[in-house]
Parts: structure tokens; C-alpha cells; sequence
């Protein structure tokens, strides 16, 4: 499956977001599908953005790649769960140079890009989180949930997020447990951090 150039936008007659408490629904749900494309889209004032379940990459399955999309005031304030872009008991997926800014309605689950388990059968593991933009988000800019593993977070800018949740927040552990659930590199763009993340990845406050 490839969706592509494709303008998702929950919007009015006029061409104005619709209100937060209005705005329901998901832009794009990708269900039991691996070896996706979803390629420079823009999903614009849902509840969820871009939602990826049970879609776990398997051999032969070709590639399963989130790149060059836009998603953004992706929120809710009576439509749970809200977020950014989800891989929901989904891995093996590469998601790189996406802009995921400004979602999320209620808590910290309610990140930019985040790894989980909502209706996925298992957790999402071993994906390449690489080269995002993932800043004033309501949650965490990119969080992984307890359950998620194998995951490694490169080369992203994620700042302006929750003062309490943290730009950038991993749920495995209270405190950093050598050698981490995930890899988060240090070449990460971040202003604070949460959980089972190595000291010193946030503050690199680098533009």
C-alpha cells in the first residue's frame, strides 16, 4: 500500500482548523499492514494523525516507511487517545524526516511521535526514528511506552514540548538502567529528557 501527496485536512468552509473541542477522528489509520508507503502527506486538525496498527514488518514484506509528512494540530478535547503519529503494536518501521508539531489534547500519552501499545497486539520494537521534527507538542516530543523495545531515536529535533512529560521521554524505566530498553543518540536536538534515556542526550540546544 502507498499513500502519497495526500492533503488529510479536518478543516471548515472556509479553510479554518476546525476548534479543538470539534475535532474527532483519525487522518490516516493504517491497519494490518506492513510494507507501507506513506510518503509526504499532510494530516492536519483530527483527534489522532497518522495511526499504524498491528502492521509489523515481515520478511519479504518490502519496505515500511513514514517520510516526509506533515502532521500537525492533530487534537482533542473530548476524542481519547490524541497524538501525532502512533506505531501501535507495529515494528520494523523506518519513520524519517516527518514534521510532527503541535498534536496531542490531554496528557502525556498525547506525544508526536510516539511508540505503543493501544489495540496492537504487542509493542512496537525495533524501529529507526531518525531525522524528525517533533517540537510544541502538548505530551513529549517523541515517547516510547513501557512495553517497546529495540527502538532507536537518531538525529531528531524535538523542542518546546510538555515542561513536565519532557521532549523526549521513555516509559521502560523511571531512571536510565544500563543499557536501556531503546538506543537514544546523542546526536538527538532536545531540552529535557524522561525515563530510561542516557543522561546527557537533552539539553543539546543546537538550532
Amino acid at each position: 500500500m502507498r499513500i502519497r501527496d495526500v492533503s488529510v485536512q479536518n478543516v471548515g468552509p472556509m479553510g479554518a482548523s476546525l476548534m479543538v473541542a470539534t475535532r474527532c477522528g483519525t487522518g490516516i489509520v493504517v491497519n494490518g499492514t506492513p510494507g507501507a508507503l506513506l510518503l509526504d502527506n499532510l494530516v492536519d486538525s483530527y483527534a489522532r494523525g497518522v495511526w499504524v496498527v498491528n502492521s509489523s514488518n515481515v520478511a519479504g514484506g518490502g519496505a515500511s516507511l513514514i517520510g516526509h509528512n506533515t502532521i500537525t494540530n492533530n487534537s482533542s478535547s473530548v476524542d481519547a487517545p490524541s497524538f501525532g503519529l502512533a506505531l501501535d503494536g507495529t515494528s520494523d518501521w523506518v519513520v524519517v524526516h516527518n514534521i510532527a508539531t503541535r498534536n496531542g489534547g490531554h496528557t502525556h500519552f498525547e506525544a508526536g511521535i510516539t511508540m505503543t501499545t493501544i489495540l496492537g497486539a504487542s509493542g512496537s520494537n525495533q524501529n529507526q526514528i531518525v531525522g524528525n521534527a517533533t517540537d510544541m507538542n502538548v505530551g513529549s516530543g517523541i515517547e516510547v511506552f513501557t512495553g517497546s523495545v529495540g527502538n532507536k531515536i537518531v538525529n531528531n529535533h524535538a523542542t518546546g514540548n510538555s515542561l513536565l512529560f519532557a521532549d523526549l521521554a521513555d516509559d521502560n524505566a523511571p531512571t536510565f538502567t544500563p543499557p536501556g530498553f531503546n538506543t537514544w543518540m546523542f546526536n538527538n536536538v532536545c531540552g529535557s529528557e524522561r525515563g530510561d534515556i542516557p543522561p546527557g542526550v537533552c539539553p543539546v540546544t543546537i538550532p
